[in-house]
């Protein structure tokens, strides 16, 4: 598993052609599934817009580059959000994770994704850099996502904070 993060920059090449089309920029995917449902792809160059690449296009996720099945899979965008009815996850970096009690838990940092990168599987948030380095980040399954709105992220208060639970289990144990 990895994050789609790892994803970004990835080389997005033909199969058949062996011609690099440009580089993973973001992933859409659909909440209620968990599916990635495209790829925003941009073809280099300074003044260039990002391409959609439907994952339908999609033959392989690999270690070092994404493989398409022919040259002309890519997309020019139309709507802004790009497509709708998914999510990027850029959009949703930063966003703040509450828990069904109200309380704040971090900020949205990134989506991990399953072994064949074709759904999401967690959401990864931070609450703050020290906390990150000394616990790392935690990941709340996507299943269990209460909400994922404009403003915020909604979690169920049992995901709050594991490592303070932790803490509190460790300090009351019989010695």
């Amino acid at each position: 598993m990895g994050t789609a993060g790892e994803l970004s920059g990835l080389a997005v090449v033909s199969e058949g052609s062996g011609d690099k089309l440009g580089k993973v920029q973001d992933v859409l995917f659909d909440a209620p599934s968990g599916s990635v449902t495209a790829f925003l792809v941009h073809p280099g160059g300074m003044f260039t817009k990002p391409l959609l690449l439907p994952i339908l296009a999609v033959r392989t996720v690999g270690a070092d580059a994404l493989l398409v099945e022919q040259g002309h899979v890519l997309e020019a965008i139309a709507s802004d959000p790009p497509l709708p009815g998914s999510l990027s996850v850029k959009s949703l970096d930063g966003r703040p994770v509450l828990d069904d009690t109200g309380k704040y838990l971090g900020k949205m940092t990134d989506v991990t994704l399953t072994a064949d990168s074709l759904s999401v599987a967690d959401l990864q948030y931070s609450g703050g850099v020290i906390d990150s380095m000394l616990h790392g980040k935690p990941t709340i399954p996507l299943a269990v996502v209460k909400a994922i709105g404009p403003d915020s992220i909604v979690v169920p208060a049992s995901y709050g904070a594991p490592q303070e639970a932790a803490e509190v289990e460790s300090t009351q144990a019989p010695s």
